[in-house]
């Protein structure tokens, strides 16, 4: 019962970190984005994957802003499943037969 626990616990932290490694990437650009931007002086633009809204940007006399579209939300759980896969085809995580 233990091996099972050890397994299902590498696979789901397997997920989440490719679930977070996508986010944070994700968000890591966006703001890269948005900054060079405000700096180019941009007055508005929008980042997609395709069809996809990542993000918008605005600048106008009195503010600027950016937000994330529900791209970034779409595509994290991609990096999810991308995870479970690589943890599955490098060996269960957990698995102590596939060590030896």
């Amino acid at each position: 019962m233990k091996d099972l626990a050890d397994r299902v616990v590498g696979l789901v932290v397997a997920a989440f970190m490719g679930y977070l490694f996508v986010a944070v990437v994700g968000l890591s650009a966006i703001v890269l984005i948005a900054g060079v931007g405000y700096i180019s002086g941009a007055p508005s633009f929008s980042v997609g994957l395709g069809p996809v809204p990542v993000m918008t940007y605005w600048r106008d006399g009195a503010s600027w802003g950016f937000n994330s579209g529900w791209g970034l939300t779409a595509v994290s759980p991609i990096g999810a499943v991308v995870g479970l896969v690589l943890a599955i085809r490098r060996g269960m995580p957990g698995d102590r037969s596939a060590a030896q």
